[in-house]
C-alpha cells in the first residue's frame, strides 16, 4: 500500500490518484514533489489534470505547472477556454508539426530528438497560416525518397475534430474510423492539437456514467 505522506515516483503517484475523486487527488498531489505530481498528471490526461489543478493551493500549483514543459503548459491553458464536456478539453500538444516544404530527411530528423520525449504517431503539416493541411503516416516518410517534400508523402485534406465540439458528435465521426490520435483545429482550420482515440472514449464512458 502506498504511503500517501511520503513523495513517490508519477507512476506509483497515478496508481493512489486515479482511483479518487478531484479534491482528494488534489490533496495528495500537494504533499507530493512536483516533478512526480507533474508526471502522474500528464498520464492522466488533459481533461483529469485540468480539474485537479483548478483545486490545487496556488503554491503548489505554481510548483507543479512549473515542472511541466512549456509546451504542454500552454496547452492545458488553452484547454482550459473550451466548454467541458468538448474535444477541447482533452487536447494534447500537436508535437510533431512541420511545413509542406520540409524534406523526408530532415522530418526524419527532427522526429529522433522528439521521439525521445514524446510519444508520437503521426507528422502534421501545417501552411504559414497554422492551417492542417495533411498528415504524414511514418511508414510512408520511411519509405519516401530523402529529398522529397512532406507536401507530397502527406495525406492531402486529412480529417480533424473540432476543438469546440461536444463529446457526443465526436464520437459519433470518428465512430468508423479507428485512428490513434486525431488532429485538433479551430473554426480556421488552425492544427491546435491532438486527441487520443483511447482518451476520447474514456471521457466519454465517463460523461455517460457521471
Amino acid at each position: 500500500m502506498i504511503n500517501v505522506e511520503t513523495p513517490v515516483s508519477p507512476e506509483e503517484l497515478l496508481q493512489a490518484v486515479e482511483h479518487l475523486d478531484s479534491p482528494a487527488a488534489a490533496k495528495l498531489l500537494e504533499k507530493a514533489d512536483p516533478a512526480a505530481a507533474m508526471g502522474a498528471l500528464r498520464r492522466m490526461g488533459a481533461q483529469a489534470a485540468g480539474d485537479i489543478l483548478t483545486l490545487l493551493p496556488a503554491p503548489a500549483k505554481t510548483a507543479v505547472t512549473g515542472a511541466l514543459p512549456a509546451e504542454v503548459r500552454a496547452q492545458w491553458e488553452l484547454n482550459l477556454t473550451f466548454p467541458r464536456g468538448s474535444v477541447g478539453r482533452l487536447m494534447d500538444p500537436a508535437w510533431a508539426v512541420f511545413p509542406p516544404e520540409t524534406t523526408a530527411r530532415e522530418t526524419i530528423d527532427a522526429l529522433r530528438d522528439m521521439v525521445k520525449k514524446e510519444f508520437i504517431t503521426y507528422a502534421y503539416v501545417a501552411d504559414a497560416r497554422k492551417k492542417l493541411v495533411g498528415v504524414v503516416v511514418m511508414r510512408d516518410l520511411l519509405f519516401a525518397g530523402p529529398a522529397k517534400p512532406l507536401s507530397e508523402i502527406m495525406l492531402k485534406n486529412p480529417f480533424s475534430l473540432k476543438a469546440a465540439e461536444p463529446l457526443m458528435d465526436a464520437m459519433r465521426e470518428v465512430l468508423n474510423r479507428h485512428f490513434p490520435v486525431y488532429p485538433v483545429t479551430n473554426p480556421d482550420g488552425e492544427l491546435i492539437g491532438a486527441v487520443r482515440g483511447g482518451r476520447l472514449f474514456e471521457a466519454q464512458a465517463i460523461e455517460i456514467s457521471a
